[in-house]
């Protein structure tokens, strides 16, 4: 049930390149700006393990500590079915919780997809599908600093109310506790509904959660990004006029729902518009980015609501990229001044290579009409993810076929869009067999922890390692 693609996306046909690997699973001294091709990052096949006892481990998810470490969850078959398990690593990749990391949800049904966010205090408040209703429901638990969990033993449901439920996205709340949103078919197709949970793992928005949008049709994959004031901005994939659009609504942290009942169209454009990511714009209002399919392929497309939810890129957003061929899994950061970094998954060429753009915070992108190059080697790039490396600029993570396995490499731009490290990205992971679901967080002195499924001992095993701005490693053996 839980062993399927890192991407959820549906639209163009990147997955089918990521099948075979997706199929088996998730600073010492900075000088902004500067190239430091001639410094050697480290060896990418010696890593940092987080968990590599019996068992498979997949699906990774890691949140930053604020101490220049971070929060890793996976799902972990240790015990014979998925459980989750978590570990804390600091800024060298060691260990400081229990070897092969603490039970999160050790139940005897399966769960599996943890998403988690810092708590604030150094542990994180992790959530993920669970099976022990005999249909997938939503649970969190909080971890914290010590790695002792701290809510009810198995954690605690996200909604009371009957029915299945997954897909859920995390954001903090800003109080030591979290809200999560996710989708579910309580009446008789999929709707997006929102829960905020307390410090102390109290739902505070009623039994079955908020009702965030219960139009006819399906609403899908909601993804969330903070607003400012304890409440939170959720985008979604909406099939409400008959092909696939982008919606969004404001919660406010009491739970009072913003913006137009149902939410406010970010994009109603011909084609399928699909695969939402967003972020805070920091003044209330949030950034969205999607793949978009208005012109025939898939292009890259974004757009900025205001606190108030109103678009100010204009009627259905603003093109980031509409290079030929296929553009998509777009994620994005914040530059820092308002605006956004987008990464995406590119084919104008004769594979999937990854390719960036920076949109300002009027909606003008800076970095050309069709974005940056970031990695141009053979075989497929895919499955791109990033974080704002604190200089306004970004770095940048993905899965690699260049040497016919799948690897991870990474590349740090600046805030022109210039790369900083080695053409075509540095060498994070190239140890035997796939490594895939590479997943990113900030270390807060501009590098990046990243952490990745990896099968080097013939199991599914998780891994772990730093790299600092000069795209220098940082690791313990």
């Amino acid at each position: 049930m839980y062993l399927q693609l890192c991407s959820r996306e549906s639209g163009p046909s990147v997955l089918k390149g990521a099948v075979r690997i997706a199929s088996v699973c998730v600073m010492l001294l900075l000088v902004p700006g500067s190239l430091m091709f001639a410094q050697l990052p480290g060896d990418p096949k010696s890593n940092s393990a987080v968990c590599v006892g019996p068992g498979d481990k997949w699906a990774p998810a890691i949140a930053p500590d604020r101490m220049g470490g971070a929060v890793v969850a996976w799902q972990d078959d240790r015990n014979g079915n998925y459980d989750i398990f978590a570990q804390k690593v600091d800024m060298l990749g060691k260990i400081q919780w229990t070897a092969e990391g603490v039970a999160v949800c050790p139940d005897t049904k399966r769960q599996g997809f943890p998403k988690l966010v810092e708590d604030g205090t150094g542990g994180a408040i992790v959530t993920w599908c669970d099976d022990r209703s005999g249909n997938c429901d939503v649970f969190a638990q909080r971890v914290d600093a010590n790695g002792a969990v701290a809510w009810s033993s198995g954690g605690v449901p996200v909604s009371k109310v009957s029915g299945g439920r997954t897909a859920p996205a995390i954001v903090g709340d800003g109080m030591g506790g979290a809200i999560i949103a996710w989708h579910e078919k309580r009446t008789g197709s999929y709707d997006i509904y929102v829960q905020r949970i307390d410090a102390s793992g109290k739902m505070k928005w009623g039994s079955g959660g908020l009702g965030v949008c219960t139009m006819t049709a399906d609403q899908l994959y909601p993804v969330l990004s903070v607003d400012g004031a304890g409440g939170a901005i959720i985008a979604w994939d909406d099939n409400r006029n008959g092909s696939h659009d982008v919606y969004a609504q404001r919660v406010s942290s009491s739970g009072g729902v913003e913006w137009t009942p149902n939410g406010v169209a970010v994009c109603t454009a011909a084609g399928n518009q699909q695969n939402p990511a967003i972020i805070p714009n920091g003044s209330g209002g949030a950034i969205v980015v999607w793949h978009d399919q208005r012109s025939g392929t898939f292009d890259i497309y974004s757009q900025m609501l205001s606190e108030s939810g109103e678009p100010m890129w204009g009627a259905d957003g603003i093109p980031l990229c509409q290079a030929k061929g296929d553009q998509s899994s777009p994620a994005l950061t914040s530059d820092g001044k308002g605006g956004a970094i987008v990464v995406w998954c590119d084919k104008r060429g004769s594979d999937y290579d990854i390719y960036s753009q920076r949109v300002n915070a009027s909606g003008k992108t800076q970095w050309g009409p069709d974005g940056v190059l970031v990695c141009s080697e053979g075989g497929d790039q895919m499955l791109p993810a990033l974080v704002s490396d604190g200089f306004g600029g970004a770095i940048m993570v993905w899965h690699d076929n260049r040497d016919s396995s799948y690897d991870i490499y990474a590349e740090r731009l600046d805030a022109t869009g210039a790369p900083q490290w080695q053409k075509n990205g540095v060498a994070i992971c190239t140890a035997q067999g796939d490594q895939s679901c590479p997943t990113i967080a900030a270390d807060g002195t501009g590098g990046a922890i990243i952490t990745w499924s990896d099968p080097r001992n013939n199991r599914g095993d998780v891994f772990v390692q730093r790299v600092d701005g000069r795209g220098v490693f940082s690791s313990v053996k």
